[in-house]
């Protein structure tokens, strides 16, 4: 079940990845900017979420929690290299 698992969030982060590079391509961009990966997130990866039984309870949506997510991390800045 494990390497099921694994293969689910492979097959995530490469779907995300290339719907970002869509976006910017579409943005007439040649890179990927975190703003591509924030405005994606929830879309691609919402489905993927299992609410326990207590986030169901308090009428937790996946979308506040991988809003949670995202702001939870540091967004890369290229001035901080």
């Amino acid at each position: 079940m494990a390497a099921q698992a694994d293969s689910y969030e492979a097959q995530g982060k490469t779907l995300l990845v290339q719907m970002a590079k869509a976006r910017a391509y579409l943005a007439g961009r040649n890179y990927v900017a975190p703003q591509d990966v924030q405005a994606l997130f929830s879309d691609v990866c919402g489905h993927r979420i299992i609410l326990t039984p207590r986030a169901k309870i308090k009428k937790r949506t996946p979308e506040e929690i991988l809003t949670e997510v995202l702001k939870s991390v540091r967004t890369p800045n290229p001035a901080d290299k």
